[in-house]
Parts: structure tokens; sequence; C-alpha cells
């Protein structure tokens, strides 16, 4: 029987060697390896995982995807142009698309920023996927995160925020009800309901005229 000392030494070295084994077994990660990871995490919502990476893996917020990304059906089918390879998307674009606050404020904590544009769907920021997947509650939290204007585009958040799709398999109550909540919102921000936006990209509706054409009575009512 070995004595007390001595089986503490041993269960010291033990855990040194497993110790050792778990850091040297995994070669370092790639900057293109951190960037999907922290791209997944933020899609899925994974908050705590995000954070760890801004934390450990010496990555910043603000980078951008530079390969097709995963997405789940859900946004997929919101914005289908706007996940391929040259769109330039940040973790805050995926994490306000998919309605994930926590990962948003977790994002917005560590420097991203609320105004990124995409490279595609004529520049997008994380405010106008949250408007349009109908995400009221992760959109005022990036437009009180913001004290910056939206970029000049031709999209206009209010007029997604009208046409808010409610996520995949909402109702038409469900869809009119986000939409409500978002342009309260966006109006609360201090948005105009009366400009319309690039008539070359939205023929020159308003944000009421949306709502009306979709049957919200909600968000006409606000706008």
């Amino acid at each position: 029987r070995l004595p007390k000392d001595s089986l503490k030494f041993r269960g010291h070295w033990e855990r040194e060697l497993v110790t050792m084994a778990s850091t040297t077994s995994r070669p370092p990660a790639t900057p293109e390896a951190l960037t999907a990871a922290l791209l997944d995490a933020a899609a899925s919502g994974a908050a705590s995982e995000a954070e760890r990476l801004l934390r450990d893996g010496h990555i910043s917020a603000t980078v951008k995807q530079r390969m097709p990304l995963r997405i789940c059906p859900k946004i997929a089918c919101i914005a289908p142009t706007l996940w391929h390879a040259q769109c330039s998307a940040t973790a805050l674009h995926l994490a306000a698309a998919h309605g994930h606050l926590d990962c948003v404020r977790v994002l917005l904590l560590r420097g991203a920023d609320p105004r990124a544009l995409t490279r595609s769907l004529c520049g997008a920021t994380p405010s106008m996927l949250a408007a349009f997947g109908g995400h009221a509650a992760v959109l005022a939290c990036l437009e009180a995160a913001s004290d910056r204007p939206h970029p000049a585009t031709r999209l206009a958040p209010l007029l997604l925020a009208a046409a808010a799709a409610g996520g995949n398999g909402a109702t038409a109550e469900e869809a009119a009800e986000a939409a409500a909540a978002c342009v309260g919102v966006l109006l609360g921000a201090g948005a105009a309901s009366r400009v319309a936006p690039d008539g070359a990209s939205a023929g020159g509706l308003t944000p009421l005229h949306v709502a009306a054409a979709l049957h919200r009575a909600s968000a006409c009512a606000r706008l």
C-alpha cells in the first residue's frame, strides 16, 4: 500500500500529463479556422463560445467572412444572396439575422460595428437584417449601440421592418406583430416614416405602402 504522499504525488503528475496532452495534441488554429468558428457560433446563438473565441482566440469581432457559410433555412430563405463568399458578412450580421440577442450583446461589447455593411443586397447592416427577420429586441439593442445614422444605401431599415418576415414558419399574425414591433423600435430611434428609399430598388414605395399592401394594420397605425 502506497503512502498518502506518494498517492498525492502520482495524482499531481497524472493531471499534469493530461493537461500536456490536451494542449500539445492540437495544432494552433489558423485565422481562417477561428473566423469560421466565430461565424458558426454567431449563427447558432452560442454566445459563450463566441465570447471564448473573442477572449482567447486572438480574433476581432469585426472580422468578415471570406467563404460560403452554412446557414440554417430560416435565414437562408430571408436573404439567400447574402451568404456567398464575397458578401463580407460579420458575425454581428449573422447573430442579428438569426435573432440571437445574447450573441449580439457579446459581439457589441467586443467592438463589433452595428453599422457594418455587406457587399451583397446593395449593402445591409445588422439592423436591416434584424428588422426584416422581425427581431425587435435585437433591433433595439443594435440601434441603442450606435450613435451614427444608417449608411446611405438602397435599403431602408424601416421599409424592411414593415415587410418583416417574422422568421421561418411564422403565421401572418405573428409576422404582422413582429413588423409592428420593429417599426415601433425604428420610429422610436428617429427613423423617418415618409421618406421613400431609392426608387431604383423599391419603386418609390414608402414603409406605409408596404405595410398597407401586406394588410398590417398595427404597423400602418404606427407609421
